[in-house]
């Protein structure tokens, strides 16, 4: 059996640093949103100008980005929206079957909704509805440290002890001062969600924003997909949270027989869990 240290030193042998930076180039690009220059992209990236130039030229010839001018940077290339618009084909069923419930999610709280996936070692937002009149961060396509999301944490609650134990062997990035960054303290936060079933992030990936999530598992009893609601911390108050549980994992069970998965759980009266298991973790 291998181990997860070989696995690690795996995944480094095989890393090609120059694909990786040429990968970073690209998302980084999309996160801009706009034709950006080498220099903006070298320094998000944190490259040096001239191996961010040689990368955005070799990225260019196979049509991955593109030169707004001679002169006015670089924006996503045709290439890339081809491979975009695959990777959301493939997930369009996913995609159609859980709008309707996180279309009714979104009316019964008030608050936004997402779907997500596991790809690797990353939870992937495909869709999610807003309330109206509101403004609201778009979190599709975003990626997460895996500890300071809820999404996340319903994603380390399945890994392997040996895999969690390796994991928390590296130091926890710390987004916000509520950042759970400590093992033992992740360890307890991460029982909380086995027991919930679901999971909270309280102002741990963004500074007053609170998330809400459950997983609905398909035939093998994997995670098929996640549903979460997300909102600021003021209209999320810890004594709305056990509601807001129930909800996700209503939507989370509806979402799982909608794509075609027997519900695992049933709802054992109002609430589901305890008010005092629902409470933020500190």
């Amino acid at each position: 059996m291998v181990s997860a240290t070989e696995r690690k030193r795996g995944r480094a042998a095989g890393r090609v640093q120059s694909v990786a930076r040429a990968a970073d180039l690209l998302k980084q690009l999309g996160e801009f949103g706009r034709p950006a220059s080498v220099r903006e992209l070298a320094a998000a990236c944190g490259l040096g100008r001239a191996t961010a130039w040689r990368l955005l030229v070799t990225l260019e010839q196979a049509g991955l980005v593109e030169r707004a001018s001679p002169s006015g940077g670089f924006y996503v290339g045709p290439a890339a929206v081809t491979i975009a618009a695959g990777a959301l084909q493939h997930f369009e069923r996913i995609i159609r079957l859980a709008r309707p419930c996180l279309t009714e999610l979104t009316r019964q709280t008030g608050l936004t909704a997402a779907v997500s996936v596991v790809r690797g070692e990353q939870v992937v937002v495909l869709d999610q509805t807003d309330p109206p009149s509101v403004l609201c961060a778009n979190w599709v396509g975003k990626e997460f440290p895996l500890h300071t999301s809820s999404p996340g944490k319903l994603v380390l609650t399945r890994l392997p002890p040996e895999e969690l134990d390796e994991l928390l062997s590296r130091p926890l990035q710390r987004l916000t001062k509520k950042t759970i960054a400590t093992p033992n303290a992740l360890r307890a936060d991460l029982e909380r969600v086995r027991r919930m079933k679901a999971a909270i992030s309280n102002e741990e990936f963004e500074e007053g924003c609170v998330g809400v999530s459950a997983a609905a598992e398909d035939s093998a009893g994997g995670i098929a997909v996640i549903i979460t609601v997300t909102g600021p911390s003021f209209r999320m108050p810890a004594r709305r949270l056990p509601t807001l549980l129930a909800q996700v994992q209503d939507a989370a069970r509806a979402t799982g027989v909608s794509l075609g998965y027997a519900a695992k759980w049933a709802p054992e009266g109002p609430g589901r869990s305890a008010p005092a298991a629902a409470r933020p973790s500190p």
